[in-house]
């Protein structure tokens, strides 16, 4: 009788918040409301731009961008809006970009969704079609933008491998079995 050991390697798929501390700029900065507050995982902390005459630069636009690293395909975003009396409408109107990396050093943006109206506390956003992306944008036309935190959610898979005794004591007989959880 012969003994088959069957080693089983499991795909484990997690959401990990990839813009978490990830690297960021915006067009100009209001004070200490710098970018990276935006990604510090605190969302009592704002990044802001800055606010030039409201007759002149009404017209002005605003962008913030966090650099995810890498490629990835993004499930959704989640930016959260200041909730003070002066400046919840800081986040209204506005345009989220997935953007990549050509070859020249530019970058190409695609847009992923355009918010209508002003953002509430809390706004989950998935792009209208699948894109992948190193980096968000995030842009309006008006006197200011105020993002307190932007979470970019994407699939982050990692394999786990069944470490029992027989797998670790001796080689399979069989292929190794994938399975997707």
């Amino acid at each position: 009788m012969h003994l088959r050991v069957l080693c089983l390697e499991f795909v484990i798929l997690t959401l990990k918040n990839f813009a978490l501390n990830a690297p960021c700029s915006q067009c100009a900065n209001y004070s200490n409301w710098t970018p990276d507050k935006a990604v510090d995982g605190n969302s009592q902390s704002c990044s802001q731009t800055d606010v030039w005459s409201k007759v002149y630069y009404s017209r002005h636009i605003h962008w913030w961008r966090v650099d995810l690293g890498k490629l990835i395909l993004v499930s959704y975003i989640v930016i959260t809006n200041t909730m003070d009396n002066c400046c919840s409408d800081r986040l209204a109107n506005f345009t989220v970009e997935l953007g990549s990396l050509e070859s020249n050093g530019s970058i190409t943006y695609t847009v992923c969704r355009y918010h209508d109206g002003v953002a509430g506390p809390l706004t989950s956003l998935n792009c209208t079609r699948s894109i992948w992306g190193q980096f968000v944008r995030i842009s309006l036309t008006g006197v200011a933008l105020t993002l307190c935190e932007v979470e970019v959610m994407a699939t982050r898979t990692t394999v786990a491998q069944d470490i029992s005794q027989q797998c670790r004591s001796s080689r399979p007989t069989s292929p190794v079995t994938t399975l997707v959880l």
